[in-house]
């Protein structure tokens, strides 16, 4: 019998996750390991902190459709991937493999000094502890938040905490806000958090985290709780590992979203894929779950001459959630704004959970709210 484990049950292994009954039935054991038996969906995040949405619209439950196909779920974190000798190591234990995945996603890149006595920053993932954080934080009486960060993740946790009552100060190192978009998506989101009461400071980078806020150049900003949103990186698994990595951390894998010469596979934040410079957004996790399934099940059959390539798409829809009731459409270089926005955003995140990630069309229903919003 051959094994299959699927290190991470990020997006990108959700196709996969899905077809493990038929697996089975070919006579392949699947392993799936992941420190959470849920998948929070990372387009709910900022609906999430925002605290209008159920905690049941935030999350796939991975462990039970792993179970419900006939596989095996271990709860814990993979410490090493032996590629060669087709081995991974989890909770003290070391499993074999004929066929090996990764898609353990990627967390927020954390450059900045936490001085002692400074409470730990929240980070914009893992999503879970986000959200968790974040609440806790808010229900406490916290209410000065300090967001670091100037990119989409920024903007739309901003408005989260806008809408939660914190006064929020974003500081970035840049000049404008989501600067990798188009500028009007950037002077629409600027103009939103300023009208709530946010201050938004510009060419301002965090040099430290102290006990009582962060510093900035000249001076010092007040804070209950930072929030970092510094962009992303993947852990050390694959470097520790021998495995070819990039500079952030990602394992190289070629368009086949294999590493070369191996029977190790990888998908969504923590996969550089050959000749592309992909952005970190789960449209790609999401597209390469068939890709990848696809691929998987050809290297079960020794079919390496069949491994279909990932081509990403020329352009994706892209909807910051602006936190109150408002958002941003952005395609190519063509921008919209308003509540239709945030509508088909919502819908279409909730169609995703719903389908336990078989559906990325909007659903004819919104997601359900929190009793209390």
């Amino acid at each position: 019998m051959k094994r299959l484990v699927l290190v991470g049950a990020g997006h990108a292994h959700l196709a996969t996750i899905h077809g493990i009954a038929a697996l089975r039935r070919r006579g392949v054991a699947v392993t799936v390991i992941d420190p959470e038996e849920n998948l929070w969906y990372s387009g709910m995040a900022p609906a999430g902190v925002g605290g209008g949405v159920a905690d049941r619209a935030l999350y796939i439950p991975v462990a039970g459709l792993v179970r419900r196909g006939g596989g095996e779920f271990i709860r814990d974190r993979v410490s090493r991937i032996d590629a060669e000798g087709r081995r991974v190591d989890v909770g003290g234990r070391s499993l074999s493999f004929d066929v090996l995945s990764c898609a353990i996603g990627s967390r927020v890149n954390a450059p900045i000094p936490v001085l002692p006595g400074a409470p730990p920053p929240i980070g914009a993932k893992p999503i879970r502890a986000l959200i968790n954080d974040a609440a806790e934080s808010l229900i406490s009486g916290t209410t000065r938040v300090v967001l670091v960060g100037g990119g989409p993740s920024a903007v739309e946790l901003a408005g989260a905490f806008l809408t939660r009552g914190a006064a929020v100060t974003v500081v970035t190192g840049g000049a404008s806000l989501a600067r990798r978009l188009p500028a009007e998506a950037g002077r629409i989101a600027l103009d939103n958090l300023l009208r709530r009461g946010a201050d938004v400071r510009f060419e301002s980078p965090v040099s430290a985290i102290d006990p009582t806020g962060v510093v900035v150049p000249g001076g010092h900003i007040r804070a209950d709780r930072v929030v970092l949103a510094t962009g992303l990186r993947v852990g050390a698994l694959f470097a520790e590992s021998g495995l070819p990595v990039a500079p952030d951390g990602a394992l190289r894998v070629d368009r086949t979203l294999r590493v070369p010469g191996t029977p190790v596979f990888a998908g969504g934040d923590c996969a550089d894929v050959a000749d592309y410079a992909l952005r970190r957004a789960g449209v790609h996790a999401i597209r390469q779950g068939p890709v990848l399934r696809r691929n998987i099940a050809a290297m079960l059959r020794d079919d390496t001459a069949r491994l279909d390539e990932y081509t990403p798409p020329p352009s994706f829809l892209l909807i910051l959630n602006l936190g109150d009731g408002s958002a941003i459409c952005t395609r190519r270089d063509r921008v919209r704004y308003g509540r239709w926005c945030a509508i088909l955003k919502l819908r279409i995140d909730w169609a995703f959970v719903r389908s336990r990630g078989r559906r990325i069309v909007p659903s004819l229903l919104g997601p359900p709210r929190r009793r209390d919003a």
